[in-house]
């Protein structure tokens, strides 16, 4: 749940970063406040504030594919969503919480070029 919270955080605070490099005045909390659940579909609609279309479906790195990475986020929020309705059976693994750690780091690490390169195109001034 932590790992789902944090990247949860993280994907918010690009947003909110990458417009204050935009515009140093603009407050995107509540822009921000209806993003509950990161996954795809939720981040690609995030992003589109940007004007980047579909990020979740531009995000691939070595040993993951496009496709993996969005079916290990979208994972990722199944096994939150358990655990934290109690369900019975619900359980994270090493195995499961270090392979969800990677996807994470790697969705993340596209994010962040992919809206850094979003905000110099705007700018003319790398934001990160």
């Amino acid at each position: 749940m932590l790992l789902n919270s944090h990247f949860e955080a993280y994907l918010e605070g690009v947003l909110e970063e990458a417009l204050k490099s935009i515009n140093p005045g603009f407050d995107s909390t509540t822009l921000a406040r209806d993003f509950t659940t990161p996954r795809p579909d939720k981040i690609d609609k995030l992003l589109l504030l940007l004007g980047i279309d579909r990020i979740s479906q531009q995000i691939s790195w070595n040993n993951a594919g496009n496709k993996a990475a969005r079916k290990d986020i979208n994972e990722l929020q199944n096994a939150r969503n358990t655990i934290a309705h109690g369900e019975q059976n619900a359980k994270a693994t090493k195995s499961d919480v270090n392979r969800f750690r990677r996807y994470v780091e790697g969705f993340c690490s596209g994010v962040d070029k992919i809206v850094a390169e979003r905000v110099t195109n705007m700018t003319g001034v790398r934001p990160w």
